[in-house]
């Protein structure tokens, strides 16, 4: 019967008849912007799972680069996509979340050098709500002046831009990253009408090949059926 109410993203059982009470409890700026994620001391034998490798990452051949930090630097989505659970429709009934919010840069820097210390040398993040803003590209800028030795896995949710190309170009080691899209299928009619961004067949082939040109890894995506 306590009242749990003050603690962030907590779902918890109430009685027996009520089986969950879901906190409609809104993250604010100064508390997303003081969450730890790369907290790893509170993880019993980290040291050990993190010489055995469990977060390998198939595309990735390298051994050396075979642990990977998960991690967005934000939360919220401000479009709807027919197939995806987490659109800003579904924000709103499961967390009461009206927009989006993001990590600020200084948080952010502190969680990749937590990370780095601990040998981890691939970020991985499919977090990508405003993909023609430029909060990516001051980030990739201080990581670059911070002089952090990192690999990234960056799932875009839309076709990113030739500026925001150049800079993951710029920041990370080329050769253990790699860039996600999603195109989902290859008719811009359904696309159009499935995904919150939309793009066509010829703007995808464009981008493809000026990533290509760069020589950075890229995934493409398609929804099965």
């Amino acid at each position: 019967d306590k009242d749990l109410s003050e603690i962030p993203n907590l779902i918890w059982r109430k009685d027996k008849k009520q089986v969950f009470n879901l906190q409609t409890y809104t993250i604010n700026q100064e508390i997303i912007d003081n969450l730890k994620f790369s907290d790893f001391e509170v993880i019993k034998n980290f040291d050990k799972y993190n010489k055995i490798h469990l977060n390998d990452h198939s595309s990735l051949n390298n051994k050396n680069y075979s642990n990977i930090f998960y991690y967005n630097c934000g939360r919220g989505c401000p479009v709807n996509c027919s197939f995806c659970g987490g659109s800003n429709i579904s924000q709103g009934i499961i967390n009461s979340r009206k927009k989006v919010i993001t990590i600020n840069h200084d948080s952010v820097i502190k969680e990749l050098k937590n990370t780095k210390k601990k040998g981890i040398d691939i970020w991985y993040t499919c977090f990508d709500p405003f993909p023609k803003d430029d909060y990516y590209i001051k980030l990739f800028k201080r990581i670059k002046d911070e002089k952090l030795q990192l690999s990234l896995i960056f799932e875009c949710w839309s076709l990113p831009t030739k500026k925001f190309v150049d800079s993951f170009f710029e920041t990370f080691n080329i050769n253990n990253s790699e860039m996600i899209i999603s195109p989902e299928c290859g008719s811009d009619r359904i696309r159009r009408k499935n995904k919150g961004y939309i793009y066509t067949n010829k703007e995808l082939i464009d981008i493809l090949r000026y990533i290509n040109q760069k020589g950075i890894k890229i995934g493409i995506y398609f929804t099965a059926g």
